[in-house]
């Protein structure tokens, strides 16, 4: 440690900030081909895999948490890159996605810093899943007794909050030209297979180890989706395309024009309109990723790094809870 205080202090601020942006290698379209470096996220629950979504089988990178506990010194030179760094927007987590045909490979590339910290709540059975009138119907005999206190345990765990994590979505052409039959369209593939990669990322570790009661509360601040053109500036990819229908009564030739979803704006849009899915549950999909919707406070999806829209979810979220509370003081 003497060797490293005796760097200028230039230096020294120029090896915080590479522990701070610093991340690995983007993978290549070649890395997906072999299958043991990829891992598909498991439900330990129901025993399923997430379609169409994989992990990379790295280790998700350190975080600097060991090298801010290393000295005082240091710990007061770094933080004051860190802060430096936080009003560039440079602090965030990133992760890269390899998007073809119906898979999604996902790669941490950098988890630079968190937040963490202990956090304890009462566990109350009316804010679960449970409706309030089979709730009170459950707990009648405890409430008639007066011991209405024992459904109210008290619970201890570790909580964990992104700033921000940035997923850049890359798309590459189909390896074949017609593919296999789907009933989800590219772009649903792509907004579900987002849905199932961040799911991964709050319920389970980042070694990909499914643990069975995990204890870790994880949050995120700022999702940014950001879907990259494919690299072909030559020949972008329209945004409509034509189709030939024949007409059943009549045996005419219909020119239609629809939407192409390979399009990256067809894409952004519908990475924004998925949390409207989540929101009306009205799709077992959706019903299974919408726990989603209290782990993420906004979603920035962007289109090669422009904004295209934002999605405010937790100030959805603490609408749509004020106005439950609305009603249910109506029903009083």
């Amino acid at each position: 440690m003497p060797e490293f205080f005796d760097l200028p202090r230039e230096l020294r601020d120029m090896i915080y900030l590479d522990v701070l942006i610093g991340q690995r290698a983007t993978p290549t379209l070649e890395d997906t081909q072999s299958a043991s470096r990829w891992n598909r996220p498991w439900e330990p629950k129901s025993g399923l895999g997430d379609h169409g979504c994989a992990f990379s089988s790295k280790r998700a990178p350190n975080t600097c948490a060991n090298f801010l506990a290393c000295n005082q010194q240091v710990n007061t030179e770094m933080m004051q890159i860190i802060e430096r760094v936080r009003r560039k927007g440079m602090l965030a987590a990133r992760m890269d996605c390899i998007a073809q045909d119906d898979m999604h490979y996902f790669t941490w590339l950098s988890i630079p810093l968190v937040k963490t910290g202990k956090c304890t709540h009462k566990a109350d059975p009316k804010s679960g899943v449970v409706p309030t009138w089979a709730v009170r119907y459950l707990t009648a005999p405890h409430r008639a007794l007066g011991t209405t206190r024992r459904h109210h345990t008290c619970h201890h765990s570790s909580s964990t909050t992104i700033e921000q994590l940035c997923i850049d979505i890359r798309f590459f052409p189909n390896t074949s030209a017609t593919g296999k039959r789907r009933l989800e369209t590219p772009r649903d593939l792509t907004s579900w297979a987002i849905c199932a990669a961040l799911k991964h990322v709050f319920e389970h570790d980042p070694d990909i180890i499914p643990t069975r009661d995990c204890q870790k509360d994880v949050t995120i601040d700022e999702v940014v989706l950001n879907v990259v053109p494919p690299l072909s500036p030559s020949s972008p990819p329209p945004k409509t395309t034509t189709h030939y229908l024949v007409s059943p009564s009549t045996n005419a030739v219909v020119e239609v024009e629809k939407e192409n979803s390979h399009h990256p704006e067809a894409v952004a849009k519908e990475l924004v309109d998925v949390w409207n899915k989540l929101w009306s549950g009205d799709e077992f999909k959706a019903r299974y990723y919408r726990s989603l919707l209290g782990k993420i406070q906004r979603v920035r999806v962007c289109v090669d790094g422009v904004t295209f829209r934002v999605r405010e979810l937790g100030v959805e979220l603490e609408r749509g809870r004020a106005e439950s509370r609305r009603i249910e003081m109506r029903m009083r």
